[in-house]
């Protein structure tokens, strides 16, 4: 009879109460399931939606709704469906062919199709989205949402491309670029002869540090 007894509580102290425990109370998680704080007969059941156990083999949960799975993999919303045969748009659910993207609750197949912004246009050779408008950027450069002839143009300086070999921006505003390296505000400087300290531009010498707007050789003297 001892044996028994301590058998028994063998079985409490090591098998009633898990994780869920401070939830669903003490139980066994061989015979029961714990969803949500709701305890329930476990037998086949592997998962929860909600506070409803089900056999995640034979059922699929959607967002809280329990519908049979059957050949469906994927959710839609509370709609379950065969990622195979449909796709998911947006909370759109359409018959899938050969698209495999979508722009916003349109399917479409993106080898022959490009979505710029939520508009659909034909691809062709067009490989990136100025705003709406698709363009093929071999050819064209978009700068803030303006499109333009691409050329030797490599950047951008707000709205106007250029090609940063010959020119520099400065904030906004577009030099020729000479020996200048850096910009003091919106003025290009060559950094090996002058120094900008907060957006004052300085004879360089041997300054090599700013000390508010004024250059000063750190080797002699110190900023306080």
């Amino acid at each position: 009879m001892k044996v028994a007894v301590f058998a028994v509580l063998a079985f409490l102290s090591c098998c009633s109460g898990t994780i869920d425990g401070a939830v669903c109370g003490s139980y066994d998680p061989r015979f029961k399931i714990c969803c949500n704080g709701v305890l329930s007969h476990k037998g086949l059941n592997s998962a929860c939606c909600g506070t409803i156990p089900y056999d995640h083999r034979l059922k699929i949960c959607c967002n809280g709704v329990l519908s049979h799975k059957g050949f469906n993999s994927a959710c839609c919303g509370t709609i379950p469906y065969n990622h195979r045969l449909k796709i998911c748009c947006n909370g759109v659910l359409s018959h899938k062919g050969f698209n495999s993207a979508c722009c916003g609750t349109i399917p479409y197949d993106h080898r022959l199709k490009i979505c710029c912004n939520g508009v659909l246009s034909h691809k062709g050779f067009n490989s990136a989205c100025c705003g709406t408008i698709p363009y093929d950027h071999r050819l064209k450069i978009c700068c803030n949402g303006v499109l333009s002839h691409k050329g030797f143009n490599s950047a951008c300086c707000g709205t106007i491309p250029y090609d940063h070999r010959l020119k520099i921006c400065c904030n906004g505003v577009l030099s020729h670029q000479g020996f200048n390296s850096a910009c003091c505000g919106t003025i290009p400087y060559d950094h090996r002869f002058k120094i900008c300290c907060n957006g004052v531009l300085s004879h360089k010498g041997f300054n090599s540090a700013c000390c508010g707007t004024i250059p000063y050789d750190h080797r002699f003297k110190i900023c306080l």
